[in-house]
């Protein structure tokens, strides 16, 4: 079974194996193990492991969003000729995954079950997720240069690697 951060990965990928896409796809199930996490601690009303979890699981998505929104994003965008549509909606669904997410954390903050909060989530971040994977990144592959997609890849994966917060790292 491979490995993405030391941890094993089981979904079937799609996307070409040294592709952005590919990276991403794999950083999604980092993400839905970490929301899984979440979701069992608020469940057994562990609220500081729940917000540990949270708060891992939003520093990830914070350098999942940035390699979309700073890199590809811009890229495809120059391909397509435009801002809007494809991109335009994954950013708006960026915003609804963040405002949950304060929400979440304001419940698990007063130690709150989150669970309701949570199940809205997953639905939406499994739809997010599922759409990009299905339909944005093979979109995106077919349409840059090879040598964009090998900028990209490497560029995606520096982001994803890069330090966290605090330590020299890009994170805010």
């Amino acid at each position: 079974m491979p490995l993405f951060l030391g941890m094993p990965v089981g979904r079937t990928m799609s996307a070409p194996p040294a592709s952005a896409a590919r990276v991403l796809e794999e950083h999604h199930q980092l993400l839905d193990e970490l929301l899984a996490t979440v979701r069992a601690a608020s469940a057994d009303k562990a609220f500081a492991a729940a917000r540990g979890a949270l708060d891992w699981f939003r520093v990830e998505l914070d350098r999942h969003v940035r390699v979309e929104e700073q890199l590809m994003f811009p890229l495809f965008d120059g391909v397509m000729g435009r801002s809007e549509g494809p991109t335009g909606f994954r950013c708006a669904e960026h915003r609804q995954i963040n405002a949950l997410l304060d929400r979440i954390a304001a419940s698990l903050a007063q130690d709150r079950d989150s669970g309701e909060e949570l199940a809205e989530l997953v639905a939406l971040f499994e739809t997010h997720n599922r759409k990009e994977e299905q339909m944005f990144y093979p979109l995106i592959h077919r349409r840059l240069a090879d040598s964009d997609q090998a900028a990209l890849f490497e560029d995606a994966r520096r982001l994803l690697d890069a330090p966290l917060a605090g330590d020299g790292g890009p994170l805010r």
